[in-house]
């Protein structure tokens, strides 16, 4: 409920009084709704469609929060369609108010219901508000119930039923699609209409929204892109106005949509024509106008290779849509006629909205182009590329053209001095001294250059051109004298400097020009630049004062003053000079006779003249004074309008200065004046001493002077410019004062700094020096002053002037000066420990003056002598010298004895005795206490025994026992806990990581108490250390600790736990290194190196133990070493090394890394580089103590220290302690004859005494630690080493030498490298640039090889031999003998079952004969070959190896000569027709098996001269180690393997190709004949003959590139075609062409010819095999015409004309036929071929498949028989 209280106004002070309104009331209204809260429950919006039935809704209102009084709530409707109208009557609801009542204090709901009416027809949307509209209180007050802000109204919504408001869409021609043209800018926008029409109903105004999608256009092209439009009440019609937009912008057809999208008012939208299409047509060049500018064209260079290219920049403009290709022309306009400088004509292609296009032509390299020349760039065509093209794309009619300028960089060079005239510089004249004449000057010469493409070098040479030197002249030279310019790419002009020494000798000229035109690499060259290639260096010269008369000082005496002026560099001509005096100090006309214009001429060749100048002479007293003589100008006689940069003054000397000088001192002599006293230090406060400063001297005392007048001596510093005279004088007379001290500054006086100042004409002057006292007892002290620093003009005196510049006063001593002695305060109570230093500092404080040295004696009381080393003595204390504000004091040790005997803690007293000379004892601080500490654990030291501060067990280890030990006293019970311990982290032991082993999983944890009773207190157990000796004394206890290997965790091993004793009692100690005791479990193999880590073992113990674990096993096998295991064995040795090793341990080690270092470890020593410093400094060690050898110990030819006892197969080493010039040049020898020798200038050598380097010399048998690799890769395995101790080279300026020899001494491989072992990336190393091959091993003579290299490191050859060559395997030999089989079997063959061979097929067995061989020569050559190389050196004969190669190499060239002689043979049979070619087989034989042997006599002599007289190469090893790879016995020079097997065979290969290419082309006349076996094809044999050579070809050429480069791949090559080979020969010529098959075919007829009998003619047939009679050349078908020419195989036939002598006769040429065929009418064709030879008839047999009629012969008559012969076709009338 509201509440209220009220503020009232009680009093007031300070006078005021209270008013009439002295109450406020506050009203609190009521809030939290106490009378209730009423809303409506559920849904504040329901939406329900229109029934078609009666529907009842029910609404829910409730009353919550306050309950006071009862309240009546009334309600109502509001609509509809809005919210102010009051519903009263409505056809709609049933309802249209209500009052719901709630009691006082009742809560909760109440409902009332509202029934909606159906429809009667169409019937629009309508809204109604129920509200809550007033709330009652009963009985009536302000105490009404409120309603919810939220919930007090609900929204009742009826859906429309039907379409009473219409259904719009688009109408009449906006649903089609229309198309209209953009508008031009002048045109303007126009507008179009998209009817809308409103069907159905039409009540109540609707809008309708609509709006504008599609376009592809960032710029708008209609507007307005949406909107709406209005249809009144009862109105159908409605319109959209849109305008379309003109713009600028190019653009493709576009599509846009108008759509109804949305309307108000319950319409709806038709979806069937809601949307309206229309197109804008393309515009504005959418494809583009390109165009070119020749602000964009330019000419590029390519830094990189230096080509150049005319950029292009072809420019897009309009629209960028598509794919177009624009092709222009390009021409450099000055190009002569007939050079071509770019290509004429080229494209560049634009993607879809690309609008610039860039594109470079590459410029012909060798053309010269001019700077500012140009391009011309013309646009010809452009083309669409692609389908959717609207306008095509075109070309800018006022830019189709532009020019491309040549700038300076692209442009060549013309290069030339920048002026013909220089200047030298003056500032950089060095003239010689006054006796010389000579005068060096620098000078600036500048090249220019006229394009500036590429970099060129200028060439320039002293003197002139011919026929230009200045006549009378001689020419002076320049230095240098010759040289040359170099100007990168972009450098237009380049200053180069000369010196130019001038003689002083008249006819000298200095010149310079250009001999030569440029050199450069770039294209088109460069050339000298017409009328600047000669240039003079000041020709007339440089007019300046010599040197001895720039700075000229005279007296007034000497009346005159000769200056004299020279030209240097240069005196062509005549020159006037101008000068003049300039009055200064000294005045023109009463101390000089001026001179206003004076001049003196020099004329040609003339180079100096004087210039004097008149002094006029006074009695006066006067200072210096001085005037100048300046040079003016100086012009050319006769005089130009124009002066050039020759002659000229110079612009440093043209002025000299004369000084009149002054005489007897005019400004004085200052001296210091003092008394010579002792004076007492003051009784009062202070006192005063007078120093008096006199300036005296015969000069007088002109002008005002100044001096510094300083005291020193009391801890004053020096003034800077102190004479060093005064400065010498005063130490030394302090020095030899003895006792006597300075004085202090400040203490016993004031100090004196001040500067003196004397006014003209005075001469003296007083200072007062203030002495103070300072109530000490001092000694003599003394103070100086002295004069410094005078100016004005005025000197200090020296002992010439029997004056002195320094005086001394001396403080007499007072007081007891020596002081009193005694114990510092803090120090008279003092602590000794045994344990520690067993020595205690006791400091002696000395008072009261402590100047002197003094004795101080001392003596100990209390305590007995055995404990102490000394109970009295004496100490020094020295002089004190300077006293700060800390009280100096000396000190004196007192000693303990140090002994191994438990000892409770005692004290003892030290007093002082005496003290001499002068000094007192301070009573009160003459005894100091010394404390002595308990010592020795006097109460027991517990510890864990040596043996069990760390126990190393394998994983398989159940328990472990650990000793604990108590030491030292035994007279109390002592107890100690102990426990187990986790490790956290891991920890490195032995350089290798030990991680954690887990309690409960690796080991059971434990904890308990161990008991010490106490035992006897004899020295013998205090004492006592092993448990076994002292078992009596019961010392030791012992802790078991379960381990748990079932169960052992995951961690890696080695694992590690801690066992820790804490908490001793009875004031026992723990040991500071036995408390904690580390188990190691680790793997059961790595167990013995980890007891190498065991701490007390002895260094021998340790290298003994890792020598025995190094040793071969029982199998004889090298224990394999993990990376773990080689880790703590690098950090052991790393450890020992640290340490002075024994001669004995240093063998054991050295055997250690001998075991290491093996090569038949297959473990991680391989590769294991870390051992190669450890190694290294190991060997260093050697050379410990050794002193540097002196002059007299040098030995000539000295020899590095290489130890007796060390010995080891894999390593040799020495170590020398030599000066540097020992070691520069040093020629190490190592084992198989390989040295190494030092570069001579490695090691700076100085003429005065200087210290010893160590060096080391390493050679390796092993390459184990530097290669990682399995396979070895390094010559003999051999590294040498060599370094110097504590010195870094990064890079040498000379290099180290050394040679490897081969092994066996076999020739060298020519592709072995020297290399370095690079540590940084732990690799093998070989840049060029670092290390080199020194021998040339291209020649194949040298068994071995030689380096150099500038790096200090490990060096080796790398050769190929091991490891990139594949040798002759087992597969080679089946290869080759597989091949072999197969051409003996077909050789065999065919001699066997000759009687039916062809002379082609003869031919063929000889090639095989000649590959058979080649390959018994390859196989004998790849067997010995290596036994025969391995005994040929460098200077041993060859001869073996000569005879293999030339039987190899002869027999390889018969195969191709014989493929040669074979192509002869076939173009004569197949292309000539020639049937007779078995007449020439003496010429084929020799061809075949001659010319190999003329090709390899001939080679071998050529060869044989030029390696003898040309080359100077070894004669005798033309043949000999391919490659130096050991494997083969062959031609070793690689030109001469081009020369001599690779042309020959190309040569034959060449005149077979060219044979059967000719043969193919006539392929139709031969190819149905049987030329090569009888009864088979032609066109098959000769493609099966092809495929075997090629096949013998594809074999050796595999073979050949195994000889040369013995790479794997290719001899498996070689291996499968000769595979191939020997099968194709066995298969095809032995088995399918054996010529004995004939024998088994069916047997055809045979016929005898005619017989001359007296009854004619006599027909007999023989019903035998065939028979040949001679030799059967040809074939049956050869007897048919052999020009006969058939279109194809499978083709129709076709007829030839023959003339004949007697008629004309057309046959059908044989086609080809199957062997089938053939047999078939084999019978007829012998019966035709009886009948040609006889002249009778022939009558084809009834299985003929001719159906022409007989063929009639007649011939004349008949003399006798038919002589038996060859008919050729051409006669027999057929």
């Amino acid at each position: 409920m509201a509440e209220q209280f009220q503020v009232v106004l009680t009093g007031v002070t300070g006078g005021a009084s209270l008013g009439d309104r002295k109450v406020s009331t506050v009203t609190i209204l009521k809030s939290d709704y106490p009378n209730g809260k009423f809303s409506f429950k559920g849904q504040k919006d329901i939406t329900i469609p229109n029934p078609s039935q009666s529907r009842t809704l029910t609404f829910t209102i409730e009353r919550s929060e306050g309950l006071d009084r009862s309240q009546t709530v009334k309600w109502r409707i509001r609509g509809p369609n809005n919210p102010e109208l009051l519903l009263e009557n409505t056809n709609d609801l049933d309802i249209t108010n209500g009052v719901l009542v709630w009691a006082d204090g009742e809560s909760g709901e109440k409902t009332f219901q509202v029934t909606v009416k159906p429809h009667q027809g169409w019937e629009v949307q309508e809204v109604f508000v129920i509200e809550i509209y007033d709330i009652q209180t009963t009985p009536s007050g302000p105490l009404n119930g409120e309603t919810d802000p939220v919930m007090s109204n609900v929204t009742l919504t009826v859906l429309k039923f039907g379409d009473p408001n219409g259904v719009v869409r688009f109408d009449g021609e906006a649903q089609r699609l229309r198309a209209w043209q953009e508008p031009t800018n002048s045109e303007g926008a126009f507008q179009v209409s998209f009817p809308v029409f409103r069907r159905q109903g039409t009540e109540g105004t609707i809008k309708v929204f609509w709006e504008v999608r599609g376009g592809s256009s960032s710029v708008s092209d209609v507007q307005p892109s949406s909107g709406s439009v209005i249809i009144p009440n009862e109105q159908r019609q409605g319109s959209i106005e849109i305008r379309i937009l003109p713009d600028d912008v190019p653009e493709l057809n576009e599509t846009f949509s108008v759509v109804l999208i949305r309307t108000e008012g319950g319409a709806e939208v038709d979806t069937a024509f809601n949307v309206s299409q229309f197109i804008i047509w393309f515009n504005d060049d959418p494809h583009g106008v390109f165009s070119v500018s020749s602000a964009y064209q330019t000419v590029i260079v390519n830094t990189l290779d230096f080509s150049r290219h005319v950029q292009i920049n072809i420019t897009r403009n309009a629209g960028t849509v598509g794919k177009a290709r624009v092709s222009f022309g390009l021409t450099y306009d000055q190009a002569p006629t007939g050079i071509s400088y770019v290509p004429r004509s080229n494209a560049v292609t634009f993607i879809s909205g690309q609008s610039v296009a860039i594109t470079t032509i590459a410029i012909e390299q060798d053309v010269f182009l001019a700077i500012n020349s140009t391009f011309s760039i013309t646009l010809t065509d452009v083309v669409f590329i692609g389908s959717e093209v609207t306008s095509p794309p075109r070309l800018d009619s006022f830019s189709k053209g532009a020019k491309a300028r040549v700038p300076s960089e692209a442009a060549n060079t013309r290069v030339g001095f920048q002026s013909s005239m220089f200047s030298v510089v003056d500032i950089s004249i060095n003239e010689g001294s006054s006796s010389s004449s000579q005068m060096t000057a620098n000078c600036e010469l500048t090249l220019t250059r006229q394009g500036s493409f590429g970099r060129i070098e200028v060439g320039w040479v002293t003197g002139f051109l011919a026929n230009q030197q200045p006549a009378g002249f001689t020419i002076s030279q320049l230095n240098p004298s010759s040289g040359s310019v170099i100007m990168d790419h972009g450098v237009v002009t380049k200053t180069f400097v000369v010196q130019v020494i001038s003689s002083s000798t008249a006819g000298e000229v200095f010149g310079i020009h250009l001999p030569n035109k440029p050199t450069t690499l770039v294209g088109g060259g460069a050339l000298l630049l017409d009328g600047a290639t000669q240039a003079q260096i000041e020709p007339r010269g440089v007019v300046l004062f010599s040197r001895t008369s720039r700075v000229v000082n005279k007296m007034e005496s000497d009346k005159t003053v000769s200056l004299k002026i020279s030209r240097h560099f240069g005196s062509q001509g005549n020159i006037k000079v101008y000068y003049q005096t300039i009055s200064e100090t000294a005045i023109g006309g009463a101390d000089f006779i001026p001179i206003i214009d004076g001049a003196v001429i020099l004329k040609d060749k003339e180079i100096a003249a004087d210039i004097t100048v008149q002094i006029m002479e006074d009695n006066l007293p006067e200072l210096a004074e001085f005037f100048l003589v300046n040079l003016t100008k100086v012009e050319t006689l006769p005089t130009t309008s124009k002066q050039d940069v020759s002659p000229r003054l110079s612009s440093l000397y043209s002025s000299a200065k004369v000084t009149i000088l002054e005489s007897n001192d005019p400004f004085g002599v200052l001296s210091v004046a003092i008394d010579p006293i002792t004076t007492n230090e003051p009784q009062s406060r202070s006192s005063t001493v007078r120093i008096i400063v006199d300036r005296s001297g015969t000069g007088g005392s002109f002008g005002a002077v100044k001096v510094l007048l300083r005291t020193v001596g009391g801890g004053e510093s020096w003034d800077s410019e102190a004479p060093t005279a005064i400065k010498d004088v005063i130490a030394s007379t302090l020095q030899q004062q003895g006792e006597t001290r300075q004085a202090t500054v400040d203490r016993d006086y004031r100090p004196v700094n001040l500067e003196i100042s004397f006014g003209a004409g005075e001469t003296q002057k007083s200072v007062l020096l203030m002495l103070l006292n300072d109530s000490l007892s001092e000694p003599n002290e003394i103070v100086f002053v002295y004069l410094s620093q005078p100016t004005g003009g005025a000197r200090v005196a020296d002992t010439q002037d029997r004056l002195k510049s320094y005086a001394s006063l001396t403080i007499a001593k007072n007081g007891f000066w020596n002081g009193m002695v005694g114990f510092e305060v803090g120090g008279k109570q003092a602590f000794i420990d045994e344990d520690a230093s067993a020595k205690v500092t006791l400091h002696l404080k000395r008072t009261n003056g402590n100047f002197g040295t003094t004795v101080v004696s001392w003596k100990v009381s209390s305590v007995t002598s055995e404990r102490l080393t000394s109970l009295q003595g004496s100490i020094t204390c020295p002089t004190i010298t300077v006293q700060s504000s800390n009280t100096p004091h000396c000190s004196f040790d007192i000693s303990m004895v140090k002994d191994e005997v438990p000892e409770y803690g005692s004290w003892f007293l030290v007093e002082i005795t005496g003290a001499r000379p002068d000094t007192s004892i301070d009573e009160s601080n003459k005894i100091a206490n010394v404390s002595v500490l308990s010592s020795d654990a006097p109460n027991g030291l517990v510890q864990f025994t040596s043996t069990s501060r760390m126990v190393n067990v394998g994983k398989d280890t159940t328990r472990v026992t650990l000793t604990v030990q108590r030491a030292k006293g035994q007279g109390r019970d002592v107890d100690v806990s102990y426990r187990t311990r986790q490790i956290v982290p891991p920890r490195q032991v032995g350089g290798v990581t030990a991680y954690q082993a887990l309690p409960t999983a690796d080991y059971v944890a434990a904890s308990g108490t161990i008991k010490f009773s106490a035992g006897q207190e004899t020295e013998a157990c205090q004492t006592c250390m092993a448990c076994s000796q002292c078992a009596s004394c019961k010392i030791c206890q012992t802790i078991d600790i379960t381990l748990s290997p079932v169960t052992a965790s995951d961690n890696p091993y080695p694992k590690m736990f801690e066992l820790v004793l804490s908490n001793p009692t009875n004031n026992a100690n723990l040991s500071t290194v036995g408390a904690v005791a580390t188990v190691i479990i680790t793997e059961k193999s790595e167990l013995p190196t980890f007891e190498l880590l065991v701490p007390d073992l002895t260094d021998s113990q340790v290298l003994t133990n890792m020598k025995n674990s190094l040793l071969p096993g029982i199998g004889g096998g090298l224990p394999s070493l993990t990376d773990k295991q080689l880790t703590i064995i690098e950090y052991i040795i790393g450890l020992l090394l640290q340490q002075r090793l024994s001669s004995d341990d240093k063998s054991k080690l050295m055997d250690v890394f001998c075991s290491l270092m093996n090569p038949a470890r297959t473990d991680k020593t391989r590769g294991r580089h870390k051992l190669i410093p450890l190694y290294e400094k190991y060997v260093f060690s050697f050379i410990t103590n050794k002193t540097c050898p002196t002059p007299d110990d040098s030995s000539p030819n000295p020899e590095v220290d290489r130890p007796d006892s060390i010995s080891c197969d894999f390593s040799r080493f020495g170590v020398a302690k030599w000066k540097p010039e020992t070691i520069n040049g040093y020629r190490y020898t190592a084992r198989n004859g390989d040295h190494l020798t030092v570069p001579d200038k490695l090691l700076p050598v100085v003429a005065t005494t200087q210290a010893c380097e160590v060096v080391q010399f390493i050679e390796y048998e092993s390459e184990q630690w530097f290669n990682g690799e399995s396979s070895d890769i390094l010559l003999n395995n051999k590294v040498i080493a060599f370094s110097v101790n504590e010195k870094s080279f990064s890079k040498i300026s000379s290099p180290v030498k050394y040679k490897i020899f081969t092994k066996n001494r076999q020739i060298a491989s020519s592709k072995a490298k020297c290399v370095y072992y690079d540590m940084t990336r732990k690799t093998w190393a070989g840049a060029s640039d670092i290390c080199r091959v020194a021998n040339n091993l291209d020649l194949g003579v040298d068994n071995y090889v030689e380096c150099e290299c500038t790096h200090l490191s490990n060096y080796a050859v790398r050769s190929p031999n091991d490891s990139d060559v594949v040798g002759y395997t087992l597969w080679f030999y089946i290869s080759c003998y597989v091949c072999m089989a197969g051409l003996a079997f077909a050789i065999i063959s065919h001699h066997i079952c000759s009687i039916y061979s062809m002379f082609a097929a003869n031919l063929l067995m000889h090639m095989c004969f000649a590959s058979l061989a080649s390959q018994i020569c390859y196989v004998v050559a790849a067997y010995i070959s290596p036994h025969i190389l391995t005994s040929i050196s460098g200077d041993s004969t060859n001869t073996s190896c000569i005879v293999m190669g030339l039987f190899m190499h002869y027999f390889f060239l018969s195969q191709f000569t014989w493929m040669f002689t074979q192509a002869v043979n076939f173009w004569k049979i197949l292309v000539m027709n020639d049937e007779h070619t078995d007449r020439k087989y003496v010429i084929f034989f020799l061809t075949g098996w001659g010319l190999p042997a003329i090709m390899v006599a001939v080679f071998y002599v050529v060869c044989y001269n030029l390696y003898k007289f040309v080359y100077s190469m070894p004669e005798n090893f033309i043949y000999g180690d391919v490659g130096n790879y050991g494997n083969m016995c062959f031609i070793t020079n690689a030109y001469a393997m081009l020369g001599g097997v690779v042309a020959p065979m190309f040569v034959c290969l060449f005149v077979v190709g060219i044979a059967f290419i000719h043969a193919f082309q006539v392929a139709p006349q031969w190819q149905a004949y049987d030329d090569v076996y009888r009864g088979r094809y032609n066109i098959n044999e000769i493609r099966t003959l092809l495929f075997f050579w090629a096949t013998i070809i594809l074999t050796w050429l595999f073979g050949g590139l195994h000889i040369a480069y013995g790479s794997l791949w290719m001899l498996i090559i070689f291996c499968v075609f000769n595979c191939v080979q020997g099968l194709f020969a066995l298969v095809v010529y032995c088995a399918l062409r054996n010529p004995c098959l004939p024998c088994f075919r069916p047997q055809k007829a045979s016929y005898s010819l005619d017989i001359g009998t007296e009854n004619g003619p006599l027909h007999v047939y023989h019903p035998q095999s065939p028979s040949v009679h001679g030799s059967l050349k040809g074939s049956r078908a050869s007897l048919i015409n052999d020009s006969w020419e058939h279109d194809s195989l499978g083709g129709g036939q076709m007829k030839v004309k023959r003339a004949p002598a007697s008629s004309s006769l057309f046959v059908t040429p044989p086609g080809m036929k199957s062997p089938r065929e053939d047999e078939t009418d084999s019978q007829d064709f012998d019966d035709l071929i009886f009948a040609l030879k006889t002249g009778g008839g022939f009558t084809p047999s009834d299985s003929s498949h001719m159906e022409s009629p007989p063929i009639n012969i007649s011939g004349g008559s008949r003399d006798g028989g038919y002589e038996m012969r060859r008919i050729s076709i051409a006669d027999t009338h057929l």
